[in-house]
């Protein structure tokens, strides 16, 4: 990431995420569950415009299992570079909205489902340009889980083209 003044660092993160198709995979860890992770992964498109990112996607808990529909909404206003207000809508959560600022190299998010009457907190570093690690807590009034994705990564285009006909690009 380019050298940028505190104000800038929040737009500059969501500028250095290029239009794509993104995945991720990690695990979840409810308090009352097993010692080791539970699998989690995610797919999503993002687009971006000035100020206003959207990734819309599907996570399962694991390959086989069921997918579900989720999308989070980035705003960042113009007049206020290091901070912004999201948006995520998914079944487990209902609806959440918080805010996020821009912290050393990544975005912190704070956040609240009302329907759920649940707390959402999330750390998210830039790796290198276009891979981020992210982890959070999800606070339930019967449950905390701890959750962590790592290599949250842009899917190369030539990859989401083999994938969808089929076909390996691979080269020597």
């Amino acid at each position: 990431m380019r050298n940028v003044g505190r104000h800038e660092r929040g737009r500059v993160i969501l500028q250095a995420l290029e239009p794509g198709r993104y995945r991720a995979s990690g695990a979840y860890q409810p308090e009352s569950g097993p010692a080791s992770g539970l699998p989690l992964e995610w797919t999503a498109r993002l687009s971006h415009s000035d100020g206003h990112a959207v990734f819309d996607g599907i996570y399962r808990h694991h390959v086989g299992s069921p997918e579900h529909p989720f999308r989070l909404d980035l705003h960042v206003p113009t007049q206020v570079l290091n901070r912004g207000r999201f948006e995520l809508h998914c079944p487990h959560l209902v609806f959440v909205e918080g805010v996020f600022r821009a912290v050393g190299g990544g975005l912190v998010f704070a956040g609240v489902s009302e329907k759920r009457n649940t707390r959402v907190s999330l750390n998210i570093e830039v790796c290198t340009p276009g891979t981020l690690d992210a982890q959070g807590v999800l606070f339930y009034p019967e449950n905390v889980v701890s959750f962590y994705w790592f290599g949250v990564s842009r899917v190369p285009t030539e990859i989401s083209r083999a994938n969808v006909v089929g076909l390996h690009t691979r080269r020597p």
